[in-house]
Parts: C-alpha cells; structure tokens; sequence
C-alpha cells in the first residue's frame, strides 16, 4: 500500500476528529418556562457566546416593518451546521443584554408534555387546555401561558370558517387536530 495515502488518510481523521473536538454538543432539549435546552432565562448573549464555540453563533441584523435595522439576532447551529435556535436580546449591538426572545428551529426541543415544533393541535390542546389563539398575517399563534410561549399553525392548514367575524376571534374547535405547528418561540 501506497505510505502517502496512509498519511492523507490519518490526516483526515486526525483533522475531523479536531474539528468535532471544537463543537459543542447540545444534548439538553427540554424547553421550560425558564430554559430553552442550555439557554436559560436572564442569560446574555455574551454568556451563550462563552459556551459556544464562534463557529456555531452568527449574527444576523433583524429589520423592522419599514426596512430599517431594529435588532440582532443571534442564530445558533449545531456541530454539524443545522440550525437550532435563534435568540434575540432586548436591544441591538450590545452582547450583555438579557435574551428576550427564544425563536425554536429544531423539532428536539420538546416541553415536558413532549410539545415541540411540528407538534399536532390536538397533543398541545391536550397539553395546554387554556389556549389563547390570536390571528397573525400567516398564521393563529396560540399562547402558551404556562411557558410564556407562542406557538403558530399556518391558516392554510384550517378550513374557511376558522375565524368569528361577529365576535372577533378564531374559533378553535375549528383547527383541525390534525394541524401542525411550524413557529415556536419562547418569550422572556
């Protein structure tokens, strides 16, 4: 066998060893009123930055209604490059403020009740009986007060007569049990 090819195979190794070595690895995916996995209320954006490594943090400016910059978000990403989580503290440009928002991407994450993005209406009804739901461009966000929590079904997965135009107000024995949810964020 060919001695070079031995070396360019012990240094790949060596190398993807090194770099898995330099991630960090989420392995708490329990969402609570107080912690969304290792992210915990009153936690800064510089305290989350000091436990994940610069490769799996990116900030990205949010914009507002009108295009002008209006606050930092802070995507988080696996060791492997898959987005999880993006945080978002009070405020722009200044790493020591508190979290204020927990945007949750990643169907891991899961509240003691086994709630998590991609959930279907009928386990979070079960879950979580007191709903509020209120409607949204796209989607009816459903408040989650036990957990300070929104979680979102898109209004192309209700039929026509989800929404009381009388009184306002969406008619939840009107969501399927069926429907899914795609958005869910915490609020802190």
């Amino acid at each position: 066998m060919n001695p070079y090819k031995i070396y360019i195979f012990l240094f790949c190794i060596i190398f993807s060893n090194s770099l898995l070595a330099q991630s960090y690895e989420f392995k708490n995916f329990l969402i609570t009123p107080d912690a969304v996995g290792p992210i915990k209320k009153g936690m800064t954006v510089k305290e989350v930055m000091d436990f994940l490594p610069k490769n799996q943090i990116k900030k990205v400016i949010g914009y507002g209604e009108f295009g002008e910059p209006e606050y930092d978000d802070f995507e988080i990403y696996d060791g492997l490059g898959n987005h999880l989580l993006t945080i978002t503290p009070y405020g722009k440009a200044d790493l020591t403020r508190k979290i204020n928002r927990v945007l949750i991407l990643d169907d891991r994450f899961r509240t003691g009740s086994n709630i998590g993005l991609g959930s279907n209406y009928k386990d979070i009804k079960k879950a979580y009986p007191n709903l509020n739901a209120s409607p949204d461009m796209d989607v009816v966000v459903l408040a989650l007060d036990e957990l300070n929590a929104w979680i979102s079904i898109n209004k192309k997965l209700l039929p026509s007569d989800w929404w009381d135009n009388e009184n306002k107000q969406v008619l939840l024995n009107k969501i399927p049990l069926d429907a899914i949810t795609n958005i869910f964020v915490i609020w802190w």
